[in-house]
């Protein structure tokens, strides 16, 4: 007797096939589902990557729009928020950013820009960020080409 067998097909629409192949070997059966859900799960992936893809470049569209003078004034933020010899303040008072916040703004952006430190300590971050903010523009085109990141550097 002939078994009808629904099967998820790639795109995601179900399928009936007529016969006796289902019942002999359900297996198959369960392969052709898994491959079905890894193709579907695949497809998830790649929809979430066009998701960041387009947020990537609507970034880099804003950071090439960015005038000059907004990093003139992080650059005047860090050195008043952060100041040499360990004296900590903050951006904007009493509950605004911390010293631990300013260091981690400043070692990503040391990061990205593949600026050299030889070690993490405050006075050394907050020299080399100076050194990145002295020529915006340059900074804005090095930030605006930077080539997608591994995941591994990512995290």
């Amino acid at each position: 007797a002939a078994m009808e067998c629904t099967v998820l097909t790639a795109d995601g629409l179900t399928s009936a096939h007529r016969g006796t192949s289902c019942e002999r070997d359900p297996s198959v059966n369960g392969r052709i589902q898994d491959i079905a859900s890894e193709v579907l799960r695949l497809r998830n992936v790649q929809s979430q990557h066009r998701t960041l893809e387009g947020q990537l470049q609507a970034a880099v569209e804003k950071l090439r729009q960015l005038p000059s003078e907004k990093v003139l004034q992080m650059r005047s933020y860090l050195e008043h928020g952060l100041r040499l010899a360990g004296a900590a303040g903050t951006l904007g008072g009493q509950n605004g950013v911390g010293p631990e916040s300013l260091c981690g703004l400043m070692e990503c952006l040391c990061t990205v820009s593949d600026e050299q430190l030889t070690s993490r300590r405050q006075d050394e971050l907050l020299t080399a960020t100076r050194r990145l903010l002295q020529d915006p523009p340059a900074l804005l085109d090095r930030l605006a080409k930077l080539p997608f990141a591994s995941a591994s550097q990512s995290r």
